[in-house]
């Protein structure tokens, strides 16, 4: 019955560390409510997935929004933009958007569609004040951006601390990089299936 119109949640009771296959509630996105699983959904994390998910299905699959600690910091500076200055921001060359309009916490019914208006077609949204927003056809794709973005996000507020002019690099040579790397298709999906992997060695129990 729900086939295609659930996204998947983490119980916001348990640690991160201790999240488990078991542990993910499946929300309908028609709804809101919880049909699969045992627990209650986190309203702002609801309010957010929902409305990117029903505005941009069925091109998007996959929605993931996190706070890491680099990207995070950038987007609590007045200019949160990420410049580019390496590799790892090049390949983000016109997917990202930036919302500098944060007002509490999206936990009322609105604050979803205004960040799915903020997103518009792009891949990335930096939420100012709060955190980031990544999206993609399929999980792995929206990880391996988090991933990706963290690390340029980390390179430059390093070379920031540095107090000296950043070398950013102009569009064209940017714009060449982001289509190097969207050329490469299957990079995402290896990625995360090694994760996976080293997982299963390492901490077998997130599957159950």
């Amino acid at each position: 019955m729900y086939e295609n119109k659930l996204y998947l949640h983490f119980k916001p009771q348990i640690s991160r560390r201790k999240v488990t296959a078991s542990c993910l509630l499946g929300i309908c996105l028609d709804s809101g409510d919880v049909v699969e699983g045992d627990g209650i959904a986190e309203a702002s994390a609801t309010n957010i997935h929902m409305a990117i998910h029903n505005t941009m299905a069925p091109k998007i699959q996959s929605v993931m929004h996190t706070h890491t600690p680099y990207a995070t910091a950038l987007a609590c500076l007045e200019d949160s933009r990420v410049r580019m200055v390496h590799q790892n921001s090049m390949r983000f060359f016109g997917k990202i958007a930036y919302d500098s309009d944060y007002e509490g916490l999206p936990d009322v019914e609105d604050e979803g569609p205004r960040l799915a208006r903020m997103l518009g077609d792009k891949e990335i949204l930096m939420m100012g004040n709060h955190g980031v927003l990544a999206v993609g056809h399929n999980a792995a794709y929206a990880f391996d951006s988090l991933y990706y973005l963290e690390k340029a996000c980390l390179f430059q507020v390093l070379a920031m601390s540095a107090g000296t002019k950043l070398h950013e690099k102009p569009d064209n040579i940017a714009k060449k990089v982001a289509e190097s790397f969207d050329a490469i298709t299957v990079y995402a999906d290896r990625h995360l299936d090694g994760l996976k992997k080293h997982l299963a060695r390492q901490e077998p129990h997130f599957m159950s």
